[in-house]
């Protein structure tokens, strides 16, 4: 008999780059020889292909091998759906082999810092955004008492390019004191570990 295995894939870029997936097939039981049968083969992602000379009466179990690295992203576990029921003789079965990739997150520090502060500091909550090319990050950092700098991080995706980092919300200025334009600066090329931003004012 013959028994198609098929591979789908969730989740990852888009479009998805040509991925071959390594898979072996092992069957035991009715006509199949002592020691069971066994066969290798690869199936394309959103594919799939046949694998014949399946022993009739044998129970066949798909098990897959290493998968193809993606830039950025990371494979989830397998699951796989093996044939219901054993091959019959000339018949067909079908398997199905199936992975999520999920997008790695990098950790960007953003630095906050604030000249021409009394002694007092300036104590406060700063909110920010980060604008990148997947999506918009929000966060505050936070500058204790008698401080004038302070940080805090947000979850990035990996290889992300940020384009630009707004403040969107200032602590009360200390008294007598009038806030001054702010000047930012987003991290520098595509999101890695190490990835920094900075809001003065």
């Amino acid at each position: 008999g013959t028994l198609t295995v098929s591979k789908i894939v969730s989740g990852g870029p888009s479009p998805l780059p040509a991925l071959s997936f390594a898979f072996s097939v092992s069957c035991t039981g009715g006509a199949a020889p002592v020691g069971g049968f066994s066969a290798n083969g690869s199936v394309s992602a959103g594919g799939s292909t046949s694998v014949g000379n399946i022993p009739a009466g044998s129970a066949c179990t798909v098990t897959e091998g290493a998968k193809p690295p993606v830039t950025n992203y990371t494979w989830g576990a397998e699951q796989i759906t093996n044939p219901g029921a054993p091959m019959a003789a000339g018949g067909t079965l079908a398997a199905t082999i199936a992975n999520s990739l999920t997008r790695d997150q990098v950790n960007v520090t953003i630095n906050k810092a604030v000249t021409g502060a009394p002694a007092a500091g300036a104590p406060g909550s700063y909110g920010f955004s980060l604008a990148c090319d997947t999506g918009t990050y929000t966060g505050a950092v936070s500058i204790a008492a008698n401080g004038t700098s302070g940080s805090t991080t947000v979850q990035v995706p990996q290889g992300a390019t940020c384009s630009a980092l707004n403040e969107t919300s200032k602590a009360t200025p200390p008294a007598n004191y009038t806030w001054a334009a702010e000047s930012t600066a987003p991290p520098a090329g595509a999101i890695a570990a190490g990835a920094t931003g900075s809001i003065v004012n």
